[in-house]
């Protein structure tokens, strides 16, 4: 019964169209420019337009096209090396499939258990009281903060096996 009246508002919906006229930002003849003119000195700009940009945001969006491509270049890289350099292929391919698998399957035991309504609510609360108390007992005084910092550095050097953290 609440299916059948939820659907008919749903369609309703989708077939109204947009409330204002989405306008590109990009000129519509090579003669004719709105707004801020486009700027193309090695970065990439977007600019973004002031009809449909939300009030406060910033207008110009610019990023360095070659360094991104060379940072993903150079992760790129990297990769290849560390898989040449590895040993056991099938076993770091079963070990990757798995923790897909694994984070697949907790996300399906998390949706279920956020569907009964109220454990979701206690839950949350749950969550609330263990972030509260960890920002007390670890953040708020600064020998606390350094007692987290060596406990974190002693941990990753256990972890890691590098004594230089």
């Amino acid at each position: 019964m609440i299916l059948a009246t939820a659907v008919p508002q749903a369609a309703r919906l989708h077939t109204r169209g947009p409330q204002k006229p989405v306008t590109s930002a990009r000129p519509a003849a090579p003669g004719a420019r709105r707004g801020a003119p486009l700027r193309s000195y090695g970065k990439k700009t977007i600019d973004i337009d002031p009809e449909v940009r939300p009030s406060g945001a910033a207008p110009v969006v610019e990023f360095d096209a070659d360094e991104l491509s060379e940072k993903a270049r150079a992760a790129l890289d990297n990769a290849k090396r560390n898989w040449e350099r590895l040993d056991e292929k099938p076993a770091a391919v079963a070990l990757t499939l798995s923790v897909f698998v694994g984070l697949w399957a907790t996300n399906a035991v998390v949706d279920a258990v956020n569907r009964i309504p109220l454990v979701s609510t206690f839950l949350e609360i749950v969550g609330l009281g263990v972030s509260g108390w960890f920002i007390y007992r670890y953040l708020v005084f600064k020998p606390d903060r350094e007692e987290l910092t060596s406990s974190l550095k002693d941990f990753w050097k256990k972890v890691s096996g590098k004594s230089n953290v």
